[in-house]
């Protein structure tokens, strides 16, 4: 949710908190659209293959689209954005009480 909310750090963010963190490297491999990706189809065994939905990337691209604190457009999300970008400050200092350091 809090990805989400407030998207990904981007990938030339100057932080080692997000160099060095595996659970932001997992985080970014899975969110991240992979534009070299290949669909080898289903495995040759003999499994069931189970419809898994969109990839995660897609669902998390839709729902960033809805729920993105700086653009969603989901009502609530939107007159929210809207309140604190009203109020000087308010939007940046709400990112700054969710900072993980």
């Amino acid at each position: 949710r809090y990805v989400v909310l407030l998207g990904l750090p981007a990938d030339d963010a100057d932080d080692p908190f997000f160099d060095e963190n595996d659970v932001w490297a997992a985080a970014r491999s899975v969110l991240r659209p992979k534009e070299d990706h290949q669909d080898d189809g289903p495995a040759t065994r003999c499994r069931k293959v189970v419809d898994k939905g969109p990839p995660a990337h897609e669902v998390y691209a839709r729902d960033r689209r809805a729920f993105a604190l700086d653009g969603g457009d989901h009502p609530s999300i939107a007159r929210a954005s809207r309140k604190l970008k009203e109020n000087l400050g308010a939007y940046d200092a709400f990112r700054s009480m969710l900072a993980f350091d």
